[in-house]
């Protein structure tokens, strides 16, 4: 009998492209492409907030990407990526940068991120975000 279990560099592939797609929805301010990809039960942490569930962290997204949100760009970029041998659980550590408006002018706030992903019926779904910041730059920076 063939072995038909994923092999794991198309799965690491798969989740690449979705981080790719949610980046390009965070580019265009596209709230849906953002949240494509994430679990019904996803929980978000930034900034010593805790958004639990998709509907909490799609109305977090939006707020911050409508046209009176502080989010200027932002864009997250992932490391290695590792997926199990059985191609059903993946982590996605790496780095993101975020410019936002502030009362004193846009700062870059900058740092590291871990992805938790989980394939749900066939697909690739991220059950969890966790961001650690690390710097900032600019004017609005936090003394």
């Amino acid at each position: 009998m063939a072995n038909t279990a994923p092999q794991p560099a198309s799965e690491v592939a798969l989740i690449r492209a979705l981080r790719a797609e949610s980046n390009a929805g965070l580019a265009a301010k596209d709230v849906a492409a953002v949240c494509a990809a994430f679990a019904p039960k996803v929980r978000l942490i930034t900034g010593g907030e805790l958004f639990d569930g998709r509907e909490a962290v799609t109305k977090a997204y939006a707020d911050r990407l409508a046209a009176t949100g502080a989010l200027v760009s932002a864009l997250r970029t992932p490391g290695r990526i590792f997926v199990d041998r059985a191609g059903m659980n993946g982590s996605e550590p790496g780095r993101w940068r975020w410019v936002v408006k502030t009362a004193q002018g846009e700062a870059a706030f900058a740092g590291d991120y871990l992805a938790a992903w989980v394939k749900l019926d066939g697909q690739w779904r991220m059950t969890a975000e966790l961001y650690a910041e690390t710097g900032c730059t600019g004017p609005g920076c936090p003394v």
